[in-house]
């Protein structure tokens, strides 16, 4: 089962106080939706419009995030029947609460894929968590500002690829089994995060994490002992003329080459690499330019 919800806003503390209000939102939808019959929403022995109370709800939490920060979204959960006035598909549209929302949720209706959420969703800054289960793609990020986590970490398995071309992207907590190249930011992207990350399995000549951009590669795990694939390498870093990453606190085990250097477009910055664990692997560091500053590894 896939399942995405995403989401969007700054990560500051108002933007998690806010995130809590629209959990506890969901909660309350959820919760009504399951406990009320449909048809007695307005009967006899219930006066009151549940409804509308839901509504005006929303409509107040809208209201009072939108005040604090205009990146802030709501996005109902099984909340379809709160669209009409009556609930139902031919009603007439509750106005007020849709200028409210920013889009419905449904467990009916996920999207399909995370190409499908990027793609849909176009919001300058936004976060993606993503459900638990195994996603079959080859993602491509080219906006800039998205964040993506698994609903728990380590519950998602990519079995494919992650592609950064955009700017100010985060990937967390991700069990990635690939082909090719299972992380890769080009020399486009710039102060990402890729962080917490397992690359778990790889084919032939393949690449745990590719870099030629400015980032931040901190405590990703490589390992390979279980994977029979020949010339791979755990981490590769090439200059791409602009930032160079800070490369900190990874372990990469079971690979023919744990970390190469590569020089690429010269630069004047200085590669950072420290803390990182490499072993059982053919060779740990390859180094092919000039300005690496390598301080407390284990190789």
């Amino acid at each position: 089962m896939k399942r995405l919800i995403p989401q969007a806003g700054k990560t500051d503390v108002r933007f998690i106080k806010m995130v809590e209000c629209v959990a506890l939102f969901f909660l309350f939808t959820t919760l009504i939706f399951l406990g009320c019959d449909k048809k007695a929403t307005n009967s006899v022995e219930s006066p009151i419009d549940y409804r509308q109370e839901m509504r005006n709800f929303v409509q107040a939490i809208s209201a009072y995030g939108r005040a604090r920060n205009a990146g802030f979204i709501v996005i109902p959960q099984n909340g379809q029947e709160l669209v009409t006035s009556n609930g139902e598909a031919d009603g007439a549209p509750a106005i007020d609460y849709l200028n409210a929302i920013d889009g419905v949720g449904s467990r009916d209706q996920p999207y399909g894929s995370i190409q499908e959420a990027l793609d849909q969703r176009k919001e300058d800054w936004g976060q993606v968590f993503l459900g638990p289960g195994v996603y079959r793609e080859e993602v491509v990020v080219e906006r800039d500002g998205v964040w993506f986590f698994p609903w728990k970490q380590y519950d998602v398995v990519i079995e494919g690829s992650f592609t950064i071309r955009g700017s100010d992207i985060a990937l967390r907590g991700f069990v990635f089994r690939s082909k090719d190249k299972a992380i890769v930011i080009e020399a486009t992207a710039e102060g990402c995060q890729v962080q917490n990350n397992r690359i778990v399995g790889l084919t032939d000549g393949g690449i745990g994490i590719h870099i030629e951009a400015g980032a931040l590669i901190v405590g990703n795990v490589v390992d390979l002992r279980q994977v029979d694939a020949k010339n791979t390498i755990g981490l590769r870093l090439r200059a791409g003329g602009g930032a160079l990453p800070r490369v900190d606190h990874n372990r990469v085990a079971g690979a023919a080459t744990g970390i190469v250097v590569e020089p690429g477009t010269a630069s004047e910055a200085a590669w950072q690499l420290t803390h990182n664990d490499v072993r059982e692997c053919g060779s740990g560091m390859r180094v092919l330019g000039d300005g690496v500053v390598a301080k407390y590894n284990r190789l």
